[in-house]
C-alpha cells in the first residue's frame, strides 16, 4: 500500500520543484479513468451535430427563397459557425467539468476557507 512505502526524494531544484509530483497527480485524476473520453465524445457529439443541424437549415434555406449559396459561401458559413460553437462549447465544457473539483472541495471543507 502506499501508506507504508517509504519516502521518493526529489533532486530537483528550483521552480520545478514538485512540479513532476503535481503532474502526474493532475494528469492521472484525467486520464486514467474513462470520464475524459465520455466527455471527448459527448462534446465532439454535440458540436458536430450543431454543425450538422445548421448546415442542414442553412442548405435548404437559400433554396427555399430562390437564391443559391456557393460552395465557398458555404464552407466559410460552415468555419463561423464551427468556431463559433467550439469558442461557446470549450466555456460550457470547463465549466462542467470543474464542477466535481467544486463540490469536492466543499465536501472536503477546504472551500469553506475561502
Amino acid at each position: 500500500m502506499a501508506a507504508n512505502q517509504a519516502f521518493q526524494l526529489e533532486e530537483t531544484r528550483g521552480w520545478k520543484m514538485g512540479l513532476r509530483n503535481l503532474m502526474r497527480k493532475e494528469n492521472g485524476k484525467r486520464f486514467k479513468t474513462r470520464r475524459w473520453w465520455v466527455q471527448l465524445l459527448i462534446w465532439t457529439l454535440l458540436i458536430d451535430g450543431f454543425l450538422i443541424l445548421f448546415m442542414v437549415s442553412v442548405q435548404n434555406a437559400p433554396r427555399m427563397s430562390g437564391q443559391l449559396m456557393t460552395d465557398l459561401e458555404m464552407f466559410t458559413t460552415a468555419l463561423e459557425v464551427l468556431f463559433g460553437i467550439s469558442t461557446m462549447g470549450i466555456g460550457l465544457g470547463v465549466i462542467i467539468a470543474t464542477q466535481d473539483e467544486v463540490i469536492g472541495e466543499k465536501n472536503s471543507g477546504t472551500a469553506h476557507y475561502l
